[in-house]
């Protein structure tokens, strides 16, 4: 069974002492089962004291499933899925105060509709990635000092949790509003042009601080392992450090506006990364993403690099509030190094409204844009090729649009139908715009 490594660990969780008394009383299930918080309630109560205690578990399924009956290299359907458990361990079950064990662990399954039919780089299923297999996704250890200044985690992470993540608007990381790749989990710049950052459900080796200079302003510093390795399906569990290439550094600084009763709450920040490790130049990475038959082709540029980096500016910011919900905004742009980066830039916008029609609360309406364009190196060694009388396309910009209606059904069930348009898929020109029907399924147990 793909999930027994996450089950034998809830069953020793279950296990923990309860004698300790969490300050913050856990949110109880009671009433009709549409109600509870999560599908498999409060396990007669025993969750309830497992979070008293300090152990919080929690697991989910999200599937995705989406068809494109027009444009795209051929047309069709695709389903992809993802599994997850987790388990919070507060520190004071060992006697001291202020940190937590993390353990977090993911099984994906299914296939992709944009490798297998579209053939675009803004994948239009973000549920689908990293090797579809059992993986361990987060074992660290996290702890806060100076009464909350300071937090630091190290372990076997990813950099998505700590640098250009989601921000959240009424409880909702509001990037996953969205089902593109290029918007949920986080933008997808620095994730395509530098395998020092780990996107989730993936982790490696690393640590970070983020210091907490005043309320509303942090500065925060990481460093990665840089290991490709660790994507290869059979490498979910890997915890040696075969195959790393050296270490990817990142930092990142940001301000919050409106953070008090009846403010409008915003975020904007800066970030950056440099990739020590050896690699293949952009022009090496045509075969992956503009035009995989080139693989084999023995001229493809494929000189090492010793080198990466890029930066980013978010930006998001709540712009309405009522008694419904409201309307958060976003904006970001990434770039990256021209020597080495496969998108020179990046950027998406959209808006969230949160709670949409009178009895719908926690309904969503979301709607989304992105486009990236792509390193003119790229386009270079196509043209030279082309003069070679293969034939490859060209390349500049690929876009994409999403809008999506998420509805809750019940507080642990949430069905997210929608529609996005990729224009220009790999880049060129020589495939028809895409429309894409998706469907988005989340469960929270």
């Amino acid at each position: 069974m793909p999930n027994a490594p996450a089950l034998a660990v809830a069953v020793l969780l279950l296990s923990a002492p309860a004698s300790l008394a969490d300050p913050t009383p856990p949110a109880v299930s009671t009433g009709s089962w549409f109600d509870w918080q999560q599908l498999t309630g409060d396990w007669g109560g025993l969750r309830s004291e497992l979070e008293q205690s300090g152990v919080h578990l929690n697991a989910h399924y999200v599937s995705e499933i989406s068809g494109n009956p027009v444009g795209g290299y051929n047309q069709g359907g695709a389903y992809a899925h993802e599994f997850m458990v987790s388990a919070d361990l507060d520190s004071r079950l060992l006697g001291w105060l202020g940190g937590t064990f993390h353990l977090q662990i993911t099984e994906r399954a299914g296939s992709s509709l944009s490798k297998d039919k579209i053939h675009n780089i803004l994948t239009v299923q973000e549920i689908y990635g990293d090797g579809q297999t059992v993986r361990l996704t987060q074992l660290s250890y996290e702890q806060t000092l100076f009464g909350g200044a300071v937090d630091v985690e190290a372990g076997h992470i990813n950099t998505e949790n700590d640098f250009a993540s989601s921000p959240v608007y009424f409880s909702d990381p509001i990037y996953c509003d969205f089902q593109n790749n290029a918007i949920c989990g986080t933008p997808i710049a620095a994730p395509v042009n530098t395998p020092g950052y780990v996107a989730y459900p993936a982790s490696a080796w690393g640590a970070r601080v983020k210091l907490y200079l005043a309320h509303d302003f942090y500065l925060e510093g990481g460093a990665y392992e840089v290991n490709p390795s660790i994507l290869a399906s059979s490498n979910g569990w890997k915890l040696g450090t075969g195959g790393a290439e050296g270490v990817a550094t990142f930092m990142e600084t940001g301000i919050t506006v409106g953070d008090r009763p009846g403010g409008y709450l915003g975020n904007y920040r800066f970030g950056a990364y440099y990739d020590n490790s050896s690699n293949p130049t952009v022009t090496s990475q045509i075969s992956r993403y503009v035009a995989p038959d080139l693989a084999a082709v023995s001229n493809l540029p494929a000189m090492l690099r010793s080198g990466r980096y890029g930066g980013w500016l978010l930006a998001d910011q709540l712009v309405e509030q009522d008694a419904g919900g409201g309307i958060a905004i976003f904006a970001n742009l990434q770039w990256g190094d021209k020597a080495s980066a496969f998108l020179n830039w990046f950027g998406n916008t959209g808006l969230v409204r949160h709670g949409t029609f009178p009895g719908r609360p926690d309904d969503t309406l979301s709607l989304g844009f992105a486009i990236a364009s792509i390193n003119g190196s790229v386009g270079a060694v196509l043209h030279g090729l082309q003069a070679e009388g293969y034939r490859v396309p060209g390349v500049s910009q690929e876009s994409m649009i999403e809008a999506n209606y998420g509805a809750e059904i019940t507080p642990w069930a949430n069905i997210r139908p929608g529609l996005q348009y990729v224009f220009h898929p790999a880049g060129t020109n020589e495939l028809r715009n895409a429309l894409v029907f998706d469907v988005k399924t989340v469960l929270v147990f």
